[in-house]
């Protein structure tokens, strides 16, 4: 069963009343609900802060995201991935002992340099945590087991595909009798190598307004010990207003590193999807009314199989600034999507989760105009029955600009 959610944003322009201070705006139209909280972050509890330092099956991403610390910015680098360690000393069973988060965050603005903000993960990480069963132990394949790898995707235009073949053989999973592939990071970047028409006098590593992000895999075929798929990414370039910037508009070229994860699993996954728009209006003087989605917007249920473990991973997210435009951007603060809040009922398969996806133009510098985006995205339910425990996490951290490397913690305890 698919579940696919489509609503409208939490707010109808209505700006807050002067005295409802900086962290509140009213509700939509008056319908009755809480004002929601000026930018309020979906990451300011719960967050994992145990030890990377962990024997571990395995660790599956399902959200992402970035947001400069002190204001918007043009977009010429934007990245978050993972990067595991090798287990030694672990069990044989395990296939990490630690992972690292890795960010590139860059931009620029007025002629000033980005300097640095917030990366935010959501993520799932699976036993061992002192004691395994092997993925396929016996006769039956009862758990599960991850691959990573990367493929490139040269953008002429707004988006691009690029084909990806796996060796299931190589690397062990060849008698699984179920497989997925799902997103596992992003990478974009505009410092790459300009078309004839593209202005000599402007610098692409200073980036450019933004109309949208996004990943996806596609078209996933296994013929024998083969695995063939489609690696698609989104990096939407925008007109920005500033005549001098926008003589690029129409000839700017972009590239992705799309990563992604090939998991062996003993049945196969089910998908849900969300789709729903959000806008922030203008209140005066102070900018933007920033609302989050709310949880009634964002929910997304999965009936899955009755099984003993489940984990949500993505396998495609958009985020389309200004949709009414095909040529507004802007300078951007924040773009995520994370899957967070997941609960899985063993008994029934059921899972619910809420996938909230999020953009804005927020500044300093002032912001030109209201933003409206949208959101859409397809979460796998992967499940296996296998004795690993898994723990859903969410962690936020700062980050410098340019690439920063920082631990990810494994268990909540």
């Amino acid at each position: 069963m698919i579940t696919t959610l489509l609503a409208v944003g939490c707010d109808d322009g209505t700006p807050p009343a002067d005295d409802a201070g900086v962290d509140a705006a009213v509700d939509a139209g008056g319908s009755g609900r809480a004002p929601c909280a000026r930018d309020a972050g979906v990451m300011d509890a719960d967050l994992a802060r145990g030890l990377s330092n962990t024997c571990t099956d395995g660790l599956l991403l399902s959200g992402l995201g970035l947001r400069w610390a002190d204001g918007s910015h043009r977009l010429a680098r934007w990245a978050v991935y993972p990067r595991t360690v090798f287990p030694e000393g672990c069990p044989p069973s395990s296939a990490l002992r630690g992972a690292t988060l890795v960010t590139e965050l860059e931009g620029e603005v007025d002629g000033r340099a980005a300097p640095g903000g917030e990366v935010m993960v959501t993520y799932s990480a699976i036993g061992p945590f002192g004691g395994s069963t092997p993925p396929d132990a016996g006769m039956t394949w009862r758990g599960v087991r991850i691959a990573r790898g990367t493929t490139t995707v040269d953008l002429t235009a707004d988006e691009g595909e690029s084909p990806a073949l796996f060796d299931l053989a190589g690397a062990g999973m060849g008698a699984a009798p179920a497989l997925a592939v799902v997103l596992d990071g992003l990478e974009l970047s505009t410092e790459v190598t300009q078309p004839p028409a593209f202005p000599r006098d402007l610098d692409a590593s200073d980036g450019f307004a933004t109309r949208g992000i996004g990943a996806w895999i596609d078209a996933v075929e296994r013929d024998g010990d083969t695995l063939r798929f489609r690696a698609g990414a989104r990096f939407a370039v925008g007109r920005s207003g500033d005549p001098e910037l926008d003589r690029a508009f129409g000839s700017t070229r972009t590239r992705a590193v799309v990563h992604w994860a090939v998991v062996a699993l003993p049945r196969a996954p089910v998908a849900g999807s969300v789709a729903y728009r959000e806008s922030h209006f203008g209140t005066g003087p102070r900018e933007l009314s920033l609302c989050r989605p709310d949880a009634e917007t964002t929910a997304l249920a999965i009936e899955g199989p009755p099984a003993a473990h489940a984990a949500p991973a993505l396998t495609s997210f958009r985020l389309s600034l200004f949709p009414e435009d095909e040529e507004q951007g802007d300078v951007v603060r924040e773009l995520s999507l994370l899957v967070h809040s997941f609960e899985h009922d063993p008994s029934s398969g059921r899972a619910h989760m809420q996938v909230e996806g999020y953009a804005t133009n927020e500044g300093p510098p002032p912001s030109r105009q209201p933003m409206t985006y949208d959101v859409s995205a397809t979460v796998a339910l992967l499940s296996w029955d296998a004795g690993d425990d898994v723990e859903h996490l969410r962690f936020a951290a700062p980050v410098e600009a340019g690439r920063t490397d920082v631990e990810l913690p494994l268990t909540e305890r």
